[in-house]
């Protein structure tokens, strides 16, 4: 488990442990407020492991996930459906599971993760699924929950606007031109939304001071932009991550076939597509493009890793095609997915409980030194938050930037106040993605150096130790008095 994924486990011992305060957390991309911190933090106070209970969550989120994507399929195609979702299971559960692909693994995985935009997705799905319910049936209590969900998800998670809002929005208005037997119920659920999202953006700043959550960052401004990151894209995928340059190409290709064949078939009909397709179809096609589109006009592509913001859509395309062929596959071979697809979500669901906590070498070694007097441990984002939770005797690994100054990125400020309280005895700093030069500026020179699994160590003693001590606390009060 990385840093990114351990934000939860992290956040329920800081606040329910340690007592740190909710306002001295400094939030990044985004807030992940509703369901995925709302749900963990009662679930992990029972458990008394926030780790089992991320796991738990994780499970929880798959499973609501994919029911939600199967009653898309039964609104969009009826029982049909089901004929083909079995089958996609399957190979979702062998790529991001079993390890049979583990270069897929790491990238669809990130569609159930709580605090990676899993709760997020959730929360998508669901209001997909209420803006239909309200377009059949035109309950008003259906635009009341629509309403919490849009404030919810753009409070939590930005990209909700990108994959929901801004293609409901599109569709929506779509459906009213081209099916007058539906345009009266269309104004309703626009407003709520419109009114929702703007409501939201103006809550966020109020709710969370602490929060800077953006959709995506610009890396990149000027003339030229989209254009240079979608050659700088194809380049690096096509050099570095050819199976996923295929594997993208194919969902696109097969939900552009799709669509097509969708258009010619009814060509003769009126209107070309039905209203149910006009909504759920024309949403997804829109929430992938609202993807490519948001990353390539913020030029936020910075290696292989940022196709996960397409991980959704993607999935949810490729969910649509299964839709649209699902009366062509025979009753038997959807049991048969069904059935599968059951059998080795069982198996896996089996095996969470039974797993086991790594113990790596860097995790003995503080270990060992921490039997009498625990040190200060120093590391970056990345090191500090995992090697923390492999620590099987307290040891804190605390963040800290490439200068050697504090990291307040998804953590708790208050955390850093030990070091003041409570002087360590030595310092150690985990040099994985430091800069030796800029440490040995702001901390001098080591007193000591070790190599510890491929990872150098450099061990800070009295009084350079003290020193490090009041460098960060002045740091610490300059943040404060911002």
């Amino acid at each position: 488990m990385n840093s990114d994924l351990l934000i939860l486990p992290d956040l329920y011992e800081s606040l329910m442990l340690r007592g740190e305060s909710w306002s001295s957390w400094a939030f990044g991309g985004a807030l992940f407020l509703v369901p995925d911190i709302a749900v963990h933090l009662p679930i992990a106070t029972v458990m008394g492991d926030g780790v089992r209970a991320y796991l738990l969550q994780t499970a929880l989120w798959a499973v609501l996930l994919w029911a939600g994507f199967i009653l898309l399929g039964l609104a969009r195609a009826g029982r049909h459906a089901t004929r083909g979702m079995g089958w996609v299971l399957v190979f979702f559960i062998l790529a991001t599971h079993t390890g049979v692909w583990p270069q897929f693994a790491e990238f669809w995985q990130v569609l159930y993760h709580p605090m990676v935009h899993g709760g997020g997705y959730l929360l998508i799905v669901g209001s997909m699924l209420l803006v239909f319910a309200y377009l059949r049936k035109g309950r008003p209590w259906m635009l009341g929950l629509l309403a919490l969900a849009c404030i919810s998800g753009t409070v939590s998670d930005l990209l909700y606007c990108v994959y929901f809002t801004l293609p409901c929005l599109f569709s929506l208005a779509a459906l009213a031109l081209l099916h007058p037997n539906r345009r009266r119920r269309v104004p309703a659920p626009v407003t709520v939304i419109i009114l929702s999202t703007v409501l939201a953006r103006i809550l966020l700043p109020w709710l969370i001071p602490s929060s800077h959550a953006e959709i995506l960052y610009v890396n990149r401004t000027g003339p030229g932009t989209a254009w240079n990151t979608a050659l700088f894209m194809a380049r690096d995928l096509f050099e570095h991550k050819r199976w996923l340059f295929l594997a993208s190409s194919l969902v696109s290709f097969a939900a552009a076939t799709c669509l097509a064949i969708r258009l010619l078939w009814n060509y003769r009909n009126r209107p070309l597509i039905s209203w149910r397709a006009c909504y759920l179809d024309l949403s997804t096609i829109t929430a992938l493009a609202g993807g490519w589109a948001a990353i390539l006009a913020t030029g936020n592509y910075v290696d292989g890793g940022s196709w996960r913001y397409l991980i959704f859509p993607s999935t949810l395309v490729l969910v649509m095609v299964v839709w649209n062929a699902a009366p062509a596959i025979p009753r038997w071979a959807g049991i048969l997915g069904v059935v599968v697809s059951l059998g080795l979500g069982s198996i896996h669901g089996y095996s969470l409980p039974n797993l086991e906590r790594p113990y790596p070498a860097m995790a003995r070694f503080l270990d060992s030194l921490g039997r009498d007097t625990k040190p200060l441990v120093l590391g970056d984002y990345w090191t500090a938050r995992r090697t923390t939770f492999l620590c099987r005797g307290g040891i804190r690994v605390e963040q800290i930037c490439s200068d050697g100054k504090i990291y307040h990125w998804v953590n708790s400020l208050e955390s850093y106040e030990r070091i003041q309280q409570s002087p360590a005895p030595s310092t150690l700093v985990i040099m994985d993605r430091l800069d030796p030069v800029q440490i040995r500026a702001a901390y001098g020179e080591p007193t000591e150096q070790h190599r510890v699994d491929g990872s150098l160590v450099f061990v800070y003693a009295p009084p350079k130790s003290t020193g490090i001590a009041q460098f960060i606390t002045e740091n610490l009060r300059q943040l404060r008095s911002r």
